[in-house]
C-alpha cells in the first residue's frame, strides 16, 4: 500500500513475517506485549471518543474571529487534516498489526507444543 504510514508498513510486514513462522518471539515476551497492546487500545479508543465529543465547541463568544478560532478547533479534533480523531484512529491501527503480530507467534508456539506433545511416546514410569 503505497499510502501507509511507515509504522504500519513495518508492522504488516514483521506481522506476514511471523504469520509465515519466520519471526519467533519468546512466548512470555509475546503474551505480555499482546496485554499490553490490548489495554493501550482500550486507552485510544476512549481518548478517540472523547475527541470525536469536541465537534462541537462553545463559550468563545459571539465575535467572528471567536467563530473562526472555534471552528479551527473543531476540525483540529474532528474531521480536518491532520485531525486527532484520525491519529488516534492510525495509532490504533499500529497497536492492532503490533497485535496480530505478536499472536502469530503466540499460536504458532502453542501449535508447536501440541504436535510434540502429541509425538511423544507414552512414558510408563518405574514399576
Amino acid at each position: 500500500m503505497p499510502d501507509e504510514e511507515p509504522g504500519v508498513a513495518l508492522w504488516r510486514d514483521l506481522s506476514n513475517e511471523a504469520a509465515a513462522g519466520q519471526l519467533n518471539l519468546d512466548p512470555i515476551v509475546a503474551k505480555s506485549v499482546h496485554d499490553a497492546c490490548e489495554a493501550f487500545i482500550e486507552e485510544l479508543s476512549r481518548l478517540r471518543q472523547t475527541a470525536r465529543n469536541q465537534y462541537v465547541l462553545t463559550g468563545y463568544g459571539d465575535l467572528p474571529s471567536a467563530a473562526a478560532l472555534a471552528g479551527k478547533f473543531e476540525r483540529k479534533a474532528v474531521g480536518g487534516v491532520d485531525a486527532l480523531v484520525t491519529r488516534y484512529e492510525q495509532n490504533i491501527a499500529v497497536v492492532k498489526l503490533i497485535q496480530e503480530t505478536v499472536s502469530h507467534s503466540i499460536s504458532r508456539i502453542v501449535d508447536e507444543d501440541r504436535d510434540l506433545a502429541g509425538a511423544l511416546p507414552s512414558v510408563e514410569g518405574p514399576r
